[in-house]
C-alpha cells in the first residue's frame, strides 16, 4: 500500500490535527493483520512531524521478558527455565509460574475430573500429567499406578513438544 503524505488524515480520522496535542492525545492504528496499518501510520507521522509508537503483540511479547517467562509454564520447572533462557525470558520468574501451575493443578485436578466425570484412570493420568508436572504426577501416582504412569508419560511428552515447538515460534516472529 502506497501512501502518500497528502492525505486529508482530518478528514480521514474525523479529527482536527491543528489542536492535537502528542502529550496528552494519541491516535490508535488498530485493525487485522496486513491491511496496512503501519503504512497509514509512517504517512501520518511524516504529516505531522510525529511519533509512532507500535504496539504489534508478536513484537511487544517477544521483548517483554515476563511474558516470554509465563509461557513455558506447562512442562516441569527444569525444561520450563531452560526454555525461558532460550527465548530470552527470566528464568527465575518462569519458575515460580511454573511451579504455582503445578501446584495448583495438582490441588484442583481430582475436583475438575470428577466435576467432568472423567473416570478413565490413563485420560486422568495424561490430563494430570500435562496440566500439574511433577507435583500432579506423585499425586496420581500416590492415588492410582495407571494414572501415575499415564501422568509421568504427558509430562515426558509434553516436555518434548514445548521444548521444540516454543522456541521455534518465538524465533519465527
Amino acid at each position: 500500500m502506497n501512501m502518500s503524505s497528502t492525505i486529508n488524515f482530518e478528514k480521514i480520522l474525523d479529527i482536527s490535527l491543528d489542536n492535537f496535542c502528542w502529550q496528552n492525545d494519541a491516535i490508535i492504528i488498530a485493525g487485522p493483520t496486513c491491511v496496512g496499518k503501519s503504512a497509514i501510520a509512517v504517512a501520518l507521522a511524516k504529516q505531522i512531524n510525529g511519533v509512532i509508537l507500535n504496539a504489534d503483540s508478536v513484537q511487544v511479547y517477544k521483548n517483554l521478558k515476563i511474558l516470554s517467562a509465563r509461557l513455558p509454564r506447562s512442562v516441569t520447572a527444569p525444561i520450563a527455565m531452560g526454555i525461558s533462557e532460550l527465548i530470552n525470558g527470566i528464568p527465575s520468574l518462569t519458575a515460580i509460574i511454573t511451579i504455582a501451575t503445578g501446584v495448583i493443578g495438582a490441588s484442583l485436578s481430582t475436583f475438575v475430573l470428577d466435576f467432568m466425570k472423567v473416570k478413565d484412570m490413563t485420560a486422568r493420568g495424561f490430563a494430570i500429567g500435562l496440566t500439574s508436572h511433577g507435583i500432579g504426577t506423585a499425586r496420581a501416582m500416590s492415588r492410582n499406578k495407571t494414572a501415575g504412569i499415564f501422568s509421568a508419560l504427558a509430562l515426558a511428552l509434553s516436555g518434548v513438544a514445548v521444548s521444540i515447538i516454543i522456541p521455534i515460534v518465538i524465533n519465527l516472529f
